[in-house]
């Protein structure tokens, strides 16, 4: 097995490995030119961003200087990242930023760690473990994130705070080690600093490019009630039947829907299907992450001509499984429900699966009902 095999397993591996070196330097070198880029050159920093950068979305910006040990090709930003100077990402491993993040000055997040054995540090060897940061998190001015952390969506970690744990999603962070300190809360809807109120009637959207805000949604309650599923029965639904219909917005605004393949992991109660890496389905999910999922039973026939049927309908979001740990286990899981054979599937799996997205679905809601074809 080569360094780069190894360092790609996140195992222990020899950084100065020349293979990897020839790799390294030219980033290094690429990032050193952006850092000589003016902080009015907005438009040079996108090209380096997106050139660069294993996934960089719309809108994202950079207070130089900007440091990375491979110079940002192992970072994958989302749309309308900020991040403030002396930004540092020791990004030997894979970094993940989602929407909307915001990172106050000199912050740090490390995915690349040496073993606490004597002799093998002394060899100067390390291994990786990457780093992943949800949508709307904003992380204060000096925070230290470590390998293998996970920080959740609207997380805020206070500045100075050392991360050496996940923190979830909603909270407020801070401290050495870094702890909750509380949830994300109502009061923080009617006050900005202390007892200082939100002048919401003043606040009008800025006429910034940004990606599209979350917005709470009350979905319509069911108007034939007594028609309505169980959650049990809805889940047992997605459970069992093997196919059900994908709803997106395809080009132009119009709906683009198709049949799909798909597996419902009960324990996380989210959907998982498989697409292309390029076509309609992947752009318009790239584009509008919010879908509609619908399936629905054969049908009993009771008595007459007519049947009763049992669907589903689920709304949520859409993205990307990135890690690639979790995206063999789900791929497997979803194959074990259609391929005859374990070993069938694993071949298959070896000669496929990069060439293919492995999509989740974080359901928001979810509602079935018996209808009466009638």
């Amino acid at each position: 097995m080569t360094q780069r095999e190894r360092m790609i397993k996140g195992l222990i591996y020899d950084p100065m490995d020349e293979e990897l070196l020839s790799e390294q330097f030219p980033f290094q070198d690429m990032l050193r030119e952006f850092n000589q880029l003016k902080p009015s050159d907005i438009e040079k920093k996108e090209q380096f961003m997106k050139a660069v950068f294993a996934e960089c979305g719309e809108n994202c910006y950079i207070e130089l200087p900007f440091h990375a040990n491979w110079g940002g090709s192992h970072v994958h930003f989302g749309s309308g990242v900020y991040a403030n100077s002396n930004l540092t990402l020791v990004d030997d491993g894979h970094i993940y930023v989602g929407d909307r993040v915001m990172f106050g000055p000199n912050v740090t997040i490390a995915t690349a760690n040496h073993p606490i054995d004597p002799e093998l540090r002394a060899r100067g060897l390390q291994y990786n473990k990457d780093v992943h940061i949800g949508e709307n998190a904003w992380l204060g001015a000096g925070v230290i994130v470590v390998p293998g952390v996970t920080i959740g969506k609207n997380a805020v970690i206070g500045a100075g705070s050392v991360v050496t744990k996940n923190i979830p999603d909603n909270v407020v962070a801070v401290g050495n080690p870094c702890r909750v300190l509380r949830e994300v809360s109502e009061r923080d809807r009617k006050y900005f600093y202390k007892n200082e109120p939100i002048d919401w009637d003043e606040l009008k959207p800025n006429n910034r490019k940004t990606e599209e805000q979350p917005m709470e949604h009350s979905f319509r309650p069911m108007r034939r009630f007594k028609q309505e599923l169980s959650e049990e029965e809805c889940r047992s639904l997605l459970k069992t039947e093997k196919r059900g219909t994908l709803a997106v917005i395809g080009d132009g605004g119009y709906p683009y829907a198709l049949p799909i393949n798909f597996y419902y992991d009960e324990n996380e109660n989210k959907l998982y299907f498989h697409c292309s890496r390029d076509g309609h389905k992947a752009d318009a999910m790239s584009s509008c992450d919010k879908v509609c999922f619908t399936v629905h039973d054969e049908g009993e026939q009771r008595g007459d001509w007519s049947y009763y049927v049992k669907s589903v309908i689920v709304f949520g979001r859409a993205k990307q499984v990135e890690d690639p740990t979790v995206k063999y286990e789900k791929a497997r899981a979803f194959g074990m429900k259609y391929y005859p054979s374990a070993e069938e599937l694993d071949r298959e799996l070896e000669r496929d699966l990069d060439r293919a997205r492995i999509m989740e679905i974080t359901i928001e809601h979810m509602s079935g009902k018996l209808v009466h074809e009638k």
